[in-house]
């Protein structure tokens, strides 16, 4: 039998998400891990698989955007 894939960044966020400021402390870890994440300065506040919501603020303009992805 197939073991499910083990998703490096969607883990983390499910070890998190029982914490209070989750979001903002898993934004942080998202811009380590991806390093130009750091300039638009994301606010993640979704994150399921499949899909990411997040608040974008660093453009000089607050953005919210959706992201889901089938594959």
């Amino acid at each position: 039998m197939n073991q499910p894939q083990v998703n490096k960044i969607l883990s983390p966020y499910r070890t998190l998400e029982k914490h209070p400021f989750c979001n903002k402390v898993f934004s942080m870890m998202v811009c380590r891990m991806v390093p130009y994440f750091s300039t638009i300065k994301p606010n993640i506040s979704a994150l399921s698989p499949n899909h990411c919501t997040c608040l974008i603020t660093g453009l000089g303009k607050t953005t919210q955007s959706s992201i889901n992805r089938k594959y």
